[in-house]
């Protein structure tokens, strides 16, 4: 990716029949935006309800449950008019906050509230299934915001109103670029003492062990009274130097590069403000290769894990089963990712045995439709919220050989790439749970 906004999408929890439980405060908007670069862009619409008819069974039928609203916020923080890229120049940070209601009854009035009084709004109603979204000018990040602040309405849960908003991650400053020197003639213009021009830079590299390296920068300007290095090793706390003489050299070792082959540039300012800069890419390959290419543009934070997978679809979503993920020094026994197709992901310790039965023979799926069994199946059965929002199986499982990687990042949520039956890239908002989109360029 060669850009990337700086949009961060909070959301709430839905802990009704049609809302995936998590298991902390963290809401799950239902209509949540996919990520480009760690960047929220746009998402695909959402079906109007997610409610699964019970399963047919031998035994009773349970009583039916009241009719209850389940109120869940979510937020977003981004730099007012930011449309991707690098700025020119900062400009304020504007919020906006949505209110769903994700439940089976309608819900109002109701208030919303933004901790220390920096916002508040009402609503009369809100029916069930139904968003309503609030703007405001104020950045409202790292503040946390309430629904149902009065708590005046009854719902199937009341612990998912709330969420912290967090800090936006700020977008990289744009650098003016030197043009390319004019080739030389055989009568050559003469550059007046004044001419603002950076007249050469250089950089010798030097490999060191564990992925280091030793670089010596070289400079030469004229009509310059000071110049300034930045290094692009890193981006959220890059490393640069300010002040520095006009015409010079200087040495510094870097320990590890966030990004393949990273920029190091070189800006020339002239006592009037005005400024030239010039850029060189390090050829400095990232310590762990990715297991598809191309690559994204941060560097893999651990190696591939690559092992036995299944896939099973579902009529709203699919499950993938891999064997086991390797966490740096930290491995984790079978689990289970469940990708729903509202763009948001869950991941289930897999708590099956070999021991335990296949499926439930009490539970009668509709015509063309399965039940799932082994790993997949249990997780189906007890976890309501989760049955709920996938349906029935389409079709059987499928194994295949999975991978899973996880990206080094600066800044949260953290992301990872998983590999699907039919050989697409999945890019996962998080580890445990968060949104996912289709890794657009990725192949095999």
């Amino acid at each position: 990716m060669d850009h990337w906004r700086i949009i961060i999408l909070i959301t709430g929890l839905c802990f009704c029949m049609a809302c995936v439980f998590f298991p902390s405060t963290t809401p799950t908007p239902l209509t949540p935006p996919p990520v480009e670069n760690g960047i929220i862009t746009s998402t695909p619409p959402l079906t109007s309800t997610f409610a699964l008819p019970p399963p047919t069974v031998t035994s009773p039928a349970s009583q039916p449950e009241t009719a209850l609203a389940d109120l869940i916020v979510y937020a977003q923080t981004s730099m007012d008019g930011y449309a991707g890229g690098c700025v020119e120049a900062y400009t304020p940070l504007v919020s906006q906050v949505c209110v769903e209601n994700c439940g089976v009854g309608d819900a109002g009035p109701f208030i919303i509230q933004v901790e220390e009084g920096h916002s508040e709004w009402s609503l009369e109603q809100l029916r069930s299934g139904e968003t309503h979204c609030f703007q405001s000018d104020v950045d409202l990040s790292a503040l946390t915001v309430m629904v149902d602040a009065q708590n005046t309405v009854a719902e199937s849960d009341e612990a998912n109103n709330t969420w912290t908003i967090p800090i936006p991650t700020p977008p990289a400053l744009c650098t003016v670029v030197a043009p390319e020197p004019l080739p030389a003639t055989e009568t050559p213009t003469l550059v007046a003492p004044s001419t603002l021009a950076i007249v050469s830079f250089t950089i010798d590299a030097e490999d060191l062990p564990d992925n280091a390296k030793r670089l010596t920068f070289h400079w030469q300007t004229t009509g310059a009274t000071h110049v300034d290095l930045l290094s692009g090793t890193q981006h959220r706390f890059p490393l640069w130097w300010s002040d520095l003489e006009p015409n010079g050299s200087m040495t510094h070792v870097f320990s590890s590069t966030h990004f393949a082959d990273p920029m190091m540039s070189l800006t020339a300012f002239n006592a009037k403000g005005e400024r030239v800069t010039e850029v060189i890419h390090i050829p400095w390959p990232c310590p762990q290769a990715y297991f598809f290419s191309p690559a994204p543009e941060a560097c893999a934070l651990y190696p591939a894990t690559r092992t036995d997978a299944a896939e099973q679809r579902f009529e709203r979503g699919r499950m993938i089963w891999m064997k086991g993920l390797q966490l740096g020094d930290e491995a984790l026994d079978g689990v289970i990712f469940v990708l729903y197709d509202n763009g948001w992901f869950e991941r289930f310790d897999d708590t099956w045995t070999e021991d335990q039965p296949e499926g439930d023979p009490f539970i009668v799926p509709p015509p063309d439709l399965q039940q799932p069994i082994r790993g997949f199946g249990k997780l189906w059965r007890e976890n309501d919220a989760v049955r709920d929002r996938l349906g029935w199986a389409v079709e059987a499982e499928w194994g295949f050989p999975g991978a899973w990687q996880p990206e080094l990042r600066e800044s949260i949520p953290s992301i990872a790439y998983l590999l699907t039956y039919d050989g697409r890239i999945l890019r996962l908002y998080d580890w445990q749970y968060g949104s996912w989109e289709i890794w657009p360029e990725g192949e095999l």
